[in-house]
């Protein structure tokens, strides 16, 4: 079925929102209180260090960033992003931004998707987790800017539309729902109803916002992003 496109504005580009980037809180609290003291971070009490006095010392820094404090004190390192060297001696992420990875799900041009539980949150609660490579953060404001015209489109989403995605400068996350994965087939009639969703879904963007996605690997020809298996 063929869309009417009628006289649509392009997207020149956000200068505005690149000219004056705003401050990363990816460590902010985010609904968790503060805390006052080391002690009062679950297990503060209990950690050992080799220099546990400036460790301590580093540790009264971050108190007004709760979830990332606690992923200090649980790794006994300071830095955003913890990584760790697997079975291959392949770098893989252990935490990052107050998030505990449980298993990588994949990996492209745009960066690093994990599996994982938020720190200070309860530990059923899953997350999708992912760390935006240099090329993606080029995009970031595009993002921003493309939910905060949904906001203002005033009508119900596109059902394929991960509506609660929150988006750092650094990273994204969203909460996981179902199964980490979505199987797929290259049965025709599989792929041909995959392909009509993805059609309905450009249909209804034009139709609201007056913008569809296209990204057909214009660099290299190919779209791709590898599994934990290779």
């Amino acid at each position: 079925m063929g869309v009417k496109f009628g006289k649509l504005k392009v997207l020149q580009g956000v200068a505005a929102l690149s000219a004056k980037q705003e401050e990363d809180n990816a460590v902010t609290s985010e609904g968790v209180a503060k805390f006052d003291r080391v002690d009062d971070i679950p297990g503060g009490d209990k950690f050992g260090h080799k220099r546990p006095q400036e460790f301590i010392a580093y540790l009264k820094t971050v108190l007004d960033k709760p979830r990332y404090a606690a992923q200090v004190l649980d790794v006994g390192q300071k830095g955003m992003v913890q990584t760790y060297l697997d079975g291959d001696q392949n770098k893989k992420i252990s935490s990052a931004y107050g998030f505990k990875t449980i298993q990588m799900l994949g990996y492209g041009k745009d960066g690093q998707t994990y599996e994982a539980t938020r720190y200070l949150d309860d530990s059923n609660k899953k997350y999708i987790l992912k760390l935006l490579s240099d090329y993606a953060k080029r995009f970031a404001p595009q993002t921003k800017l493309f939910f905060e015209m949904l906001d203002k489109c005033g009508l119900k989403v596109h059902p394929m539309i991960q509506r609660n995605i929150v988006i750092k400068n650094e990273f994204m996350y969203y909460p996981l729902e179902e199964g980490p994965y979505t199987l797929a087939s290259d049965t025709p009639e599989i792929m041909i109803r995959n392909f009509a969703k993805i059609a309905t879904l450009n249909k209804w963007l034009i139709q609201h916002i007056g913008m569809c996605f296209r990204d057909l690997g214009f660099s290299n020809g190919k779209q791709y992003m590898c599994d934990s298996d290779e």
